[in-house]
């Protein structure tokens, strides 16, 4: 007959209903334990007691912990993302497009940023910021030197030739030397 394996469950789920709503609180507003135990339907006047209470709890610091290890991002995947940026080539989505005047007729091209088919690709995290009439893109070149400094590529490397004397009568003689002038000096206090 073969022994059931018992099931281990997350923290989460010891935890009761306002409990859970707080740890999820928690984790969307930056770790703020007042704010959290508000939304999680504490008091108004005794959620930063709560906040502070709940956070004491083991139970509930390691579900906090098992939630931000689901959520945290693996350094590798970090290192992919930054890969990903800082190879991304915007002008494979502009396109000309016809500029017309008031009364419909064709005066020019302009070009732009093909929104759709970036986000239809899949690039849409390319996007920095949009404006009327632009379109900032995260900066390559900063994804670059984040690559680059995670595998040290720019370490600053100077050789030093150092040339040092050592002669041990010399430095037992100073050591001496200083011991005097401090017994001379304890003696004259005594004095």
């Amino acid at each position: 007959m073969a022994s059931k394996q018992p099931v281990k469950q997350s923290a989460l789920e010891t935890l009761n209903d306002n409990q859970q709503a707080f740890v999820f609180a928690y984790l969307a507003n930056g770790f703020n334990a007042t704010n959290a135990a508000k939304q999680a339907g504490y008091s108004e006047k005794t959620a930063q007691v709560q906040g502070s209470r709940l956070l004491s709890y083991a139970k509930i610091r390691v579900a906090i912990d098992e939630q931000m290890s689901a959520l945290a991002m693996p350094a590798k995947e970090v290192l992919a993302r930054l890969a990903n940026l800082a190879r991304f080539d915007f002008s494979e989505f502009t396109r000309e497009y016809p500029v017309f005047d008031d009364n419909g007729n064709p005066i020019g091209e302009n070009s732009g940023v093909d929104l759709k088919a970036l986000k239809k690709g899949g690039y849409g995290w390319a996007i920095k910021k949009i404006k009327p009439n632009e379109i900032e893109f995260h900066d390559s070149f900063a994804a670059l030197m984040a690559i680059g400094k995670v595998h040290r590529l720019f370490v600053d490397k100077a050789e030093i030739e150092v040339n040092v004397t050592f002669d041990p009568d010399e430095w037992k003689a100073k050591q001496v030397s200083r011991l005097n002038q401090a017994v001379d000096t304890i003696k004259d206090f005594e004095e």
